[in-house]
């Protein structure tokens, strides 16, 4: 089926489309697209200049520390400083987790969608458990 095709069958009116929660961003296709309100699509979003390091976390020069910073909704939220970039990230890490069960459960979605969301929360997680 043609990408617009399936498209047009879809709940696309009052959503946006996103290809991140079900695909590596990459690629238009049924398979990897799905139509999600707009606090869905931007929740895995990246704010600010983070450079290459890991999301969430930034050096901060003045106190030579990590500084960790998620942003929840319209909100960036200051969650503390820590000694190493992974605490700082770790801590992004679980601030989203817990703004995902309440995102989750604000909307209904696909089971698709909803194991996508869990699938990238657990491709963060991934890096304590090395």
């Amino acid at each position: 089926m043609a990408f617009k095709a399936w498209m047009e069958q879809q709940p696309w009116e009052g959503n946006e489309l996103d290809k991140d929660i079900l695909g590596d961003g990459s690629l238009y296709s049924p398979a990897t697209c799905c139509f999600v309100q707009r606090s869905v699509n931007m929740f895995w979003n990246k704010t600010g200049e983070r450079g290459c390091g890991l999301v969430g976390a930034s050096f901060h020069n003045a106190s030579g520390r990590y500084r960790a910073q998620c942003k929840i909704g319209d909100q960036n939220v200051a969650l503390g400083y820590f000694d190493t970039e992974l605490e700082a990230h770790r801590a992004w890490v679980a601030a989203k987790e817990k703004a995902m069960i309440l995102l989750l459960s604000r909307f209904r979605l696909e089971p698709r969608v909803v194991e996508g969301m869990h699938r990238k929360l657990k491709q963060f997680q991934a890096r304590f458990a090395a």
